[in-house]
């Protein structure tokens, strides 16, 4: 039996890591997304009538506001965990 380590080892040399593959494209496309679906609702949000089914109207698209700013904030947390993994495989060779 022959080691790795041996000269005459028949063993071949390892292969080099896989590249890595981080989403930082896909990510740049959510929070542009994030930004259209922010600029709909506020433009669907500028009704000038004033009844019960306006100020329903406006709460749903609060609603949809709110539902975004949770969005955004995840996006940009992964845009930060991306590039601090990116950072961390650029030490390793990656």
């Amino acid at each position: 039996m022959t080691l790795a380590s041996d000269p005459g080892s028949a063993l071949p040399p390892p292969a080099p890591p896989a590249p890595l593959y981080l989403p930082h494209y896909d990510l740049t496309q959510a929070v542009e997304a994030v930004a259209a679906a922010r600029a709909a609702l506020t433009s669907a949000a500028t009704v000038e009538w004033v009844s019960v089914a306006a100020d329903a109207y406006r709460a749903v698209l609060d609603s949809h506001d709110y539902d975004l700013t949770t969005l955004e904030a995840r996006v940009l947390e992964a845009q930060d965990a991306c590039t601090a993994a990116a950072t961390v495989a650029g030490r390793y060779g990656q």
